[in-house]
Parts: C-alpha cells; structure tokens; sequence
C-alpha cells in the first residue's frame, strides 16, 4: 500500500497478515530492499532484517492485524523459542491488541443435511 496511498488511493484499505508457520519467513539473503521493491529509502528498515531481505517481519509491521492458526501458536510466537528472532515484532502487535488466533480444524458436530 506504500506505493498507493502516497498517490490517495487505497487510503482506507486494511491488511491481515495470517501466520501458519513462522519458521517459513520469506529471507532473501544479500539482497538491498529498495532496489528488490523498488521502494524508497526510508521504507527499507521495514523489510530489511541483518543482511536479508525478510518478508515476514514486513509483514507483521506493516499489517492492520495479525492472525495465527491458534490462540495457542499466538502465545508461541511471542517467545524465544518460537518466535525465530521475530518475537519482538510479534509482541508489538500484541501490545497493540492487533494480534489473534483462530483455532482451525473440523467442526464434526456440524451437519449440512440438517443444519441451517
């Protein structure tokens, strides 16, 4: 949306970011951000992660809200341990009340032949 809203347009448009497994980050790893994006210089430091290029972190910044395939894996990826070094940036959107998980799976009680 950088690139548009400078221009007005997609002013009031919203992204969510939905995280299923944040060890898969999208690095790119000796790679300058504004010359992969076409971006300018100043947006850089969102994508730019050490020496990569990292398309999760960019994500979780510049996202509307967070979600996760679980309430449980939103409290994972808040750590340490599972929150392969973006933790941090998961914690922000925490702090700011813009991160949820969904619980995913089968509902088996739910019948279409009978339910409405």
């Amino acid at each position: 949306c950088h690139k548009y809203r400078r221009n007005g347009c997609y002013t009031n448009s919203r992204a969510i970011y939905v995280v299923h497994n944040l060890g898969y980050q999208g690095q790119y790893p000796n790679v300058q951000a504004c010359h992969f994006f076409g971006c300018e210089q100043h947006m850089a430091p969102d994508v730019e992660f050490g020496d990569c290029v990292n398309l999760s972190k960019a994500a979780l910044i510049n996202a509307d809200r967070v979600l996760t395939v679980s309430p449980n894996y939103t409290k994972e990826i808040q750590t340490p341990e599972g929150g392969f070094r973006l933790e941090n940036f998961v914690r922000a959107k925490g702090d700011a009340l813009r991160l949820g998980g969904i619980l995913n799976g089968i509902d088996d009680v739910w019948n279409p032949e009978t339910d409405k």
